[in-house]
């Protein structure tokens, strides 16, 4: 059996109110989904950027992780197994998906009018595959690159 191509993992870090959200992005057919490896608080990072030097880089160290590869998902049902096993984790419907941006002032995605920001921004191989996600869905967004021309 092979992987469906859209099911690629995509390293992302969300930010919902205090929160972060740590884990993978995998674009599917009609929804997204969002598998959160960690959760965390954003207390430290800001406490490490305003002191600065050696100690507020080990602050900022404890409260922020790069995730782990992410699992190579088969199906749809994997994906929604690992949603339910993983707490912060988000299954997101197109129709629910109000806009998605990735500007110089915003970086943000609008879900059932929750508002997740993306701290770190999507990187590049994320936003251009998010572009093209968002074009076929017809999900509003801005400032993301498409692969191919429409």
């Amino acid at each position: 059996m092979q992987p469906h191509p859209g099911f690629f993992p995509y390293p992302l870090t969300m930010q919902r109110g205090m929160t972060r959200l740590y884990g993978h992005l995998f674009l599917a057919p009609g929804r997204l989904y969002f598998i959160c490896g960690k959760q965390g608080g954003t207390m430290l990072a800001a406490i490490g950027q305003s002191v600065g030097g050696a100690i507020g880089g080990a602050l900022m160290g404890l409260g922020t992780s790069a995730p782990g590869q992410g699992q190579a998902a088969i199906d749809e049902i994997q994906l929604a197994h690992a949603v339910s096993q993983n707490p912060g984790s988000l299954v997101m419907e197109a129709a629910d998906i109000g806009e998605v941006k990735e500007t110089m002032w915003w970086r943000k995605l609008k879900h059932r009018g929750v508002t997740y920001g993306f701290p770190a921004g999507l990187g590049k191989d994320l936003n251009r595959a998010m572009g093209d996600w968002c074009r076929y869905h017809n999900v509003k967004h801005k400032g993301l690159k498409y692969s191919a021309p429409a």
